[in-house]
């Protein structure tokens, strides 16, 4: 396992049930194919609790990066794949804050029209109103392609009864006291995950683009990013709120505070240049652990994302006392990832689960 964290105590709890994982993955491929499997988890800087509660019983955490090598096709199922990432739309002219949340309430309204979802007020995602160096205005987009959850009949992704794939689904599971489980695909179903997962970074591309159209329509002037960070970029790997793009990337912070277009550093050559998407959801005094096959922390049992919303002081990674303020943390995750700032964006407004922000 690669260590890119920064070693809280919530990235501490963690750190331990991610080498169980990559040891169950490959424990899973060798029972499959009767060979040794190559296995590589990398922890990210905002390493930490996911919203998804599937996923961490399953041994999965945001922020990490997981890579297989495997002589048959081999899906980890708990990865709860689907695609997620952050689009940056320039604007043609100036507007408002009132304007913005008009045309983004009106797009709310239409969207149903389109097919697809409106997400941007579940979990960490959001849209919103930023101020370019220039004097522009760009609109940011984060948001995953949530039709591919459990919608669209023989695509869905999410392990869940109904899914397409849920009754072939294999599990291994760890002779101690934790009951650790891994629940993976193999062969012909394997492959037609794969393929289903690596295509959904074009597929939420397109979806971002829709949706600014239909909420800016000739407002848009160009994309200037598109940066997925949760995803299969390859039939043997899996993101999970971590970005693989090798020229630029976006570093998300918190409500109301700048967001960054990063790049890598002239002398960083690693491939492929993964970098973290934001700064993490952390908890006080964490505690993690899996008793016969069920996963408690803080002593509180997962078993939905209502259980993981519930938790005590759960929330977006802040500093220790004595290490700085944002911006030195900001740093601190650049230097980690081989990174540099390219372009700051300034927020004005936006939409998330807290409803409307105005900045």
């Amino acid at each position: 396992m690669i260590n890119h964290s920064l070693n809280d105590a919530t990235q501490a709890a963690i750190l331990p049930e991610l080498k169980r994982t990559e040891e169950l993955i490959a424990y899973a491929i060798q029972k499959e194919t009767g060979q040794e499997a190559a296995v590589e988890i990398t922890a990210m800087p905002d390493l930490g609790l996911a919203n998804n509660a599937i996923r961490m019983r399953g041994g999965f955490f945001t922020g990490m990066f997981a890579h297989w090598e495997s002589r048959i096709p081999f899906i980890p199922v708990d990865s709860t794949v689907n695609s997620c990432g952050v689009s940056v739309f320039s604007l043609r002219d100036r507007i408002t804050r009132e304007y913005f949340v008009d045309r983004v309430g009106q797009a709310k309204k239409r969207i149903g029209d389109t097919g697809y979802h409106w997400n941007f007020e579940r979990g960490n995602h959001f849209i919103s109103l930023c101020s370019l160096p220039d004097g522009r205005q760009c609109v940011v987009m984060h948001a995953s392609a949530d039709e591919y959850k459990r919608s669209i009949k023989g695509k869905s992704l999410y392990p869940v009864p109904g899914v397409w794939y849920y009754d072939k689904i294999k599990v291994v599971s760890s002779s101690d006291a934790g009951g650790r489980y891994l629940r993976y695909l193999t062969g012909a179903d394997a492959e037609h995950f794969a393929e289903i997962a690596v295509g959904l970074e074009t597929v939420n591309r397109t979806r971002m683009s829709n949706i600014a159209d239909l909420a800016f329509g000739d407002l848009i002037e160009e994309e200037l990013l598109f940066v997925p960070h949760y995803g299969m970029p390859s039939p043997s790997s899996v993101a999970i709120g971590c970005a693989w793009k090798s020229d630029r990337s976006i570093l998300l912070t918190r409500p109301r505070e700048a967001m960054y277009i990063i790049r890598p550093v002239q002398k960083y050559t690693p491939l492929p240049w993964l970098t973290p998407h934001g700064f993490g959801a952390c908890i006080p005094s964490a505690r993690i652990s899996y008793r016969h096959s069920a996963l408690y922390i803080n002593s509180v049992k997962i078993e939905t994302d209502e259980d993981v919303r519930g938790l005590t002081g759960k929330g977006i990674r802040t500093l220790p006392a004595g290490h700085g303020d944002g911006a030195s943390h900001v740093e601190r995750i650049l230097a980690e990832c081989g990174a540099e700032v390219d372009t700051e964006l300034r927020q004005i407004a936006s939409l998330s689960y807290d409803g409307f922000i105005e900045i």
